[in-house]
Parts: structure tokens; C-alpha cells; sequence
């Protein structure tokens, strides 16, 4: 999934231009999300998953391993020494163990090397019922040798099609040797020869867990793809130097497409920090009923997708995740799904007490003006979103620099759509963030939304840009009049600094038609500045 809107170029939005796209039809009546359902007090320490009843621990596949045998793949004639050629070896153990029904593949501390075969396009191929063993992630490496040229996955099945149920890894480190497999550009990743580290296609009941992948320069370090794909647990892994040289493309570090997937407690580090090319997202999602969870992502240009791209996509939860040194934080792409068309692409999705920073000058180099958001719509999106709640974020913009032309896109969280401004979405509800320094408003609103509710957050020196826009860019929040029911309820607005950059509190644009509210706001400017709290454009 491309995850920078290159195409926007220079396109600067005005306020007439972007805020009455939200003049659309009627919506029909839903039940709106209380501010009574999160908590009253804002706080950014983390949720428990009981208080928001998450299965984030399941029925463990761990399970199954009491039934099964052993393999050891030194029995083999594996020597994990990290010269030998330990291909065959391994692939003997792991077709020992399908023959038999099964069983867990034991590697002992070493280094295992193994090279691609050729006539799968694969390093080893697994089967269903398989469970790789490692002793520890720092004792066990699975490891690819140098020069392999382009190639499918280091593991996977022997066709994209095979049924991967059951299986496991445990305890290891997988290799990529991105050092030694160079990338020349994103024409090695054509003809599906996207170097994944493990492919999956279909199955269910997959475990990964308590692994370290490292030196990955590809398109997916770990794919679990596929409508057939079901109930899948990714967690305590480590992603490490992902990404990195000279050659910038597309890249999500786990791409998960299915039902019932958990990326839980997972850490992603790319490999030059800020700035690093070909470290694009580290955790995309696709399809229903995924939690994303207590994972750390440091220096990726995305952290987290979110995305309608799929014949569903429902019941996400994105929470208590540490997003560092991002060119953008979590983003929701919405879009049709080929030749189907439903009304909603991405429904009932939860985004709560994550912490985002954005590093503004790092990602320059690369993607030069498009605009830095901590949550936000992807602008090109063409379907409806519907019942999204985003809450208790907490969302900073650093070192900032000279400005660009589209600072005024720059926001905290960000709902505006560029190619499809008619599109209706419902039911959104922004309560208790935390936005601090957003190079324009901390809140940015742009779209037709049936109700919209906006409350108790608190927007901390907006308008940090160096461009020079007009004054309404330079509030702490600009909101379209929605057609059916608006809520700006409890908001806090302060600017501390000596001198300030906020110029308003709220910009409201258009004519409220219907049930709209604004209330119990404030400002708090340390400078005395008089500033307006509320600007009506009609």
C-alpha cells in the first residue's frame, strides 16, 4: 500500500475550497458513542485490556505442541555453524515432521544458514501442523546467504495457495542479510519477488512470537494475506534494521489481511532512525476483528495503516501504542474494494491512548512537502468510514523547520478528502487527546460527516509553521458544519509560549442546519494576547 500522497504536490486547501464539501446530504439517524463511555479524567497512562474487554490473550496454538514429536534438524545433518549450507537439512527435518502428521522443528544455538531453491522461489517450505523451535532469539538464526538474488520468501508454503494451519514459530532470529542482498530498486520486487521473511496465505491459528527478524529490506518482513487467513497472534517480537540504502519503496514490516489477528508487544526499529528509505509502515491492517496493541515503532515514515482496501474491514482496535520519530503516526485509508462497492470501508474501528511523536525535518529528504499528521484520513480515500472513535491520543509535532506550502494540512488528527469530497461518513468521535505543537491546526475537519463530536481535548500551541497562511490556519481547531449533529463541547485551547502562535480557538465554516453545539470551551494564552474563541465563515 503506498503510504505518502506525492500527488498533492503544492495543492494548498482554502478554507471556501475544502470546509463546504461538508454541505451534503441527510444521514440517517445512529446511536452516538457517550463521552460517558471513556474515562472522564485525562490521563496518558496506558489501558488495560480488561477495561476495554480485548482478547488479547486467546487460546495459545502452544497448545498443540503437546502432541506432537520432535525434530531436531542437527538429527539431519544441519550444522549451524554459519558457513554450511543447511538448506537440505532443515527441509529434510521439516518434511520428516509433515510426513508424521507434524511436530516441532528444534534448532540448536548456532547459525543456520540456508539459500533460496530455486524451483519455488522459496528458502524453506513449511506445511501445516509445523512448529519452528529456536533455543532464544539471541541462540537460534535462521539465517539467508549472500547473493540470493530476488526471490518469494525465506519461509513459506510451497505454494501461495497451501494451507499453513497451525503453524508456529518460536525463539528464533530470521535473517535477512539485507547487507549482502542488495535492493537496486523497486523493479527486483516484480513478478511477486517481494522477499518476504514469512508468507502466509492461508491457514489459521498462526503463532510468531518471541522472534527477532532483522536485516529486512523487502515489501513484507511477515504477510499473513488472505480472506482465508484466520485467528493469528503476532507478539514479543523484535523487528530490527528494517529498511535502509539507497533505494526508497513500498513497505509494511507485517501486512495482515484475514479475521481475528493480534499484533501485540512488538517492537520495530528501522534501520537508520528518521529518514530511513524503504521502511514505509511498520503494521498495516486489513480485514475484521484485529487488535494492534502495546507495540513500539521507532523511525518508520508510517506507523500504523488502518485500512478499508478489502471486501470488509470492521472491529479494529488500535491502542497503546508508541509510535517515535514518524513522518505520520496512524492513518485510515478508506477505498472500494475492485468492482465491489459497499457504503462503509472502514466501520467500527477504535484508536485510543496511543502516543505519537512526528519528526518534521528528518523525512524532508524524502517526501519533500507532503504533510505530517498524527492520525488522519488518507486524502485520496473514495468510501465511507463509519463509527470511528479516537481517543485519549496523545500526538506531538518536533523539530519542526522552515514550513511548506501544505503546513496547513499538518494537524493532530486530520479528516479531509481531496479526490472525493462528497464521500458521507458517520459517527466520528474525537474526545480527550493530547495535541501538542502541530504546524497548523491541531484539529482539522473537512469532510461530510452525519455526526461529528469533538470533546474535552486539549490542543497545545497550534500553528507552529514558519509559512505564512491565512489567520484561520492558526487555530487550534477549523471544523466543516455538518449537516446532521455537531458537538464542540469542553475543549481546551492553550498557547504558552512567550510569544504566541495560536491566532484563534475554533473556525467553524458554513451554515449549522440542523443540531449543532458548541459549548464550555476556553483559551488559556499565557501571553494576554485577545485572541477570538470562536470564528463563524459563512
Amino acid at each position: 500500500m503506498k503510504s505518502i500522497r506525492k500527488n498533492l504536490g503544492n495543492f494548498i486547501p482554502t478554507l471556501i475550497s475544502v470546509i463546504f464539501f461538508c454541505f451534503v446530504t441527510n444521514g440517517t439517524e445512529r446511536k452516538i458513542f457517550r463521552v460517558s463511555d471513556v474515562p472522564a479524567k485525562q490521563d496518558q497512562t496506558n489501558i488495560l485490556p480488561s477495561a476495554l474487554n480485548l482478547n488479547i490473550y486467546p487460546e495459545s496454538t502452544k497448545k498443540q505442541s503437546q502432541n506432537l514429536h520432535s525434530f531436531s534438524v542437527s538429527s539431519f545433518g544441519a550444522r549451524g555453524d554459519g558457513i554450511t549450507d543447511d538448506t537440505q537439512a532443515i527441509q529434510k527435518a521439516i518434511d520428516a515432521a509433515h510426513a508424521a502428521g507434524g511436530g516441532i522443528i528444534v534448532f540448536q544455538t548456532g547459525e543456520y544458514k540456508i539459500k533460496i531453491q530455486a524451483n519455488l522461489s522459496i528458502g524453506l517450505r513449511i506445511y501445516s501442523n509445523i512448529i519452528l523451535q529456536g533455543q532464544g532469539y539471541q541462540k537460534s538464526t535462521i539465517k539467508i546467504a549472500e547473493h540470493q538474488g530476488n526471490y518469494d520468501s525465506m519461509i513459506a508454503g510451497a505454494s501461495p495457495s497451501s494451507d499453513l494451519s497451525n503453524f508456529s514459530a518460536y525463539n528464533l532470529t530470521i535473517d535477512g542479510n539485507s547487507q549482502n542482498n542488495w535492493v537496486h530498486s523497486e523493479d527486483d520486487f516484480k513478478n511477486s519477488k517481494f522477499r518476504y521473511a514469512i508468507r502466509i496465505f492461508a491457514g489459521k491459528n498462526i503463532n510468531i512470537d518471541g522472534c527477532r527478524f532483522q536485516n529486512f529490506k523487502n515489501v513484507n518482513v511477515i504477510t499473513t494475506n488472505g480472506s482465508e487467513v484466520s485467528n493469528v497472534d503476532i507478539r514479543n517480537n523484535r523487528f530490527e534494521r528494517i529498511g535502509g540504502g539507497s533505494v526508497d519503496h513500498d513497505h509494511s514490516t507485517i501486512y495482515m489481511h484475514g479475521v481475528n489477528g493480534r499484533i501485540i508487544d512488538n517492537v520495530f526499529l528501522s534501520r537508520d532512525g528518521a529518514g530511513t528509505k524503504g521502511a514505509r509502515t511498520a503494521i498495516e491492517i486489513h480485514g475484521d476483528s484485529h487488535i494492534v496493541f502495546g507495540n513500539k515503532i521507532v523511525g518508520f515514515t508510517n506507523g500504523i495503516f488502518v485500512t478499508g482496501y478489502a471486501i470488509s474491514s470492521k472491529n479494529q482496535v488500535v491502542v497503546n501504542n508508541d509510535i517515535q520519530d514518524a513522518h505520520s503516526g496512524i492513518m485510515i485509508w478508506a477505498y472500494f474494494f475492485e468492482n465491489s462497492k459497499p457504503e462503509i470501508a472502514v466501520e467500527n474501528c477504535m484508536i485510543s491512548n496511543n502516543k505519537i511523536s512526528i519528526n518534521v525535518v528528518a523525512w524532508r529528504p524524502l517526501f519533500g512537502d507532503s504533510p505530517n499528521q498524527g492520525i488522519g484520513l488518507e486524502g485520496n480515500s473514495n468510501a465511507s468510514i463509519k463509527d470511528i472513535k479516537i481517543f485519549k491520543n496523545q500526538i506531538n509535532f518536533t523539530n519542526n523547520d522552515t514550513g511548506r506550502p501544505t503546513d496547513t494540512l499538518a494537524n493532530g488528527v486530520n479528516l479531509w478528502r481531496y479526490k472525493f469530497p462528497k464521500v458521507l461518513s458517520h459517527n466520528i468521535y474525537i474526545y480527550q487527546n493530547r495535541i501538542m505543537n502541530s504546524l497548523s491546526s491541531g484539529i482539522y475537519i473537512a469532510m461530510p460527516i452525519d455526526k461529528l463530536e469533538i470533546l474535552d481535548n486539549e490542543i497545545i500551541n497550534p500553528g507552529q509553521t514558519k509559512q505564512d497562511f491565512d489567520k484561520n490556519y492558526y487555530s487550534a481547531m477549523i471544523v466543516g458544519i455538518n449537516k446532521n449533529i455537531l458537538a464542540i463541547k469542553n475543549n481546551i485551547f492553550v498557547d504558552n509560549q512567550p510569544s504566541n502562535t495560536i491566532r484563534l480557538g475554533i473556525v467553524l465554516a458554513g451554515v449549522c442546519s440542523s443540531t449543532c453545539i458548541e459549548e464550555n470551551n476556553k483559551l488559556q494564552i499565557k501571553s494576554g494576547a485577545n485572541i477570538p474563541l470562536l470564528t463563524k465563515i459563512n
